[in-house]
């Protein structure tokens, strides 16, 4: 049991630094969003992707120390599972990185939906402005006394087509 145990505990410290990153690059792409700095954006997520693929990496090395552990005990594989079989010492490392293992985790869950939020409300007022540069509207007309829809038919030329 004490084999892997070590090794175990290193590949989820390497893993959650792996997190940490990831909760930096969330964070700045938070920064990079609410600044409309795109230039940055696209970095940040060039080294949020090159980090993803460690990640992988990184998960598949702790599955993998996961299934030699429960093979030297049980069929069992999972976290907590795990930490009961491994020496004392080794079990309260991995009672400390699994909480703030889930700390992190839940923060960069939290950073995560407000960057999706932020990219939502950004193409609303990019579709919106290009709505109002080419005339179009979702509706396509107004109301007219009788509650049917009058489409437009205008000919109007959009903004874009009218000279300066």
């Amino acid at each position: 049991m004490d084999n892997h145990a070590a090794e175990l505990v290193l590949a989820v410290k390497g893993e959650m630094e792996i997190y940490i990153g990831l909760l930096q690059y969330a964070k700045q792409k938070k920064e990079a969003l609410v600044n409309n700095d795109l230039d940055e954006l696209n970095v940040i997520v060039k080294h949020e992707s090159e980090s993803l693929l460690r990640l992988k990496g990184a998960a598949a090395a702790r599955e993998t120390l996961f299934k030699k552990q429960a093979e030297e005990g049980s069929a069992r594989a999972d976290f907590d599972y795990i930490k009961e079989m491994l020496p004392q010492r080794e079990r309260s490392q991995m009672e400390e990185l699994g909480e703030r293992y889930r700390e992190i985790v839940q923060e960069l869950s939290l950073v995560n939906a407000l960057n999706q939020k932020l990219l939502q409300t950004q193409l609303q007022y990019t579709t919106f402005c290009l709505d109002l540069l080419t005339e179009t509207s979702p509706i396509g007309g107004t109301y007219c006394s009788t509650g049917q829809l009058r489409l437009n038919k205008s000919g109007k030329r959009t903004l874009i087509d009218k000279e300066a």
